[in-house]
């Protein structure tokens, strides 16, 4: 769900978004060795976030803006394979390249 809007007659623009994702089966790649991967299935990920973004006109050719981001991204079950082949349940952990 998102909104756009223009404030100030065009001159703020601004722009959210909220959303909420599940998935079963998210593949998962992990590392376990030099050039060899374990691809995974996750069983379970709730990924939620908030993003705005705003922007403001102040005068001919002088513009200012900015955003902040709330991301809640995680495994809500899953049993990885690490390097070395261990195995560890890393439910509740963040998703692998989700920013924290």
């Amino acid at each position: 769900m998102g909104l756009k809007a223009e404030l100030m007659n065009g001159r703020a623009p601004v722009e959210t978004a909220v959303f909420s994702m599940d998935y079963a089966n998210l593949q998962v790649q992990a590392p376990i060795g030099i050039g060899v991967f374990d691809i995974g299935n996750a069983a379970e990920v709730t990924i939620n976030g908030v993003e705005a973004e705003g922007a403001s006109r102040i005068a001919r050719g002088i513009e200012t803006g900015g955003d902040v981001t709330w991301l809640d991204a995680t495994y809500d079950r899953y049993t990885a394979v690490a390097l070395g082949g261990i195995v560890a349940d890393v439910s509740g952990h963040t998703l692998n390249n989700a920013l924290e």
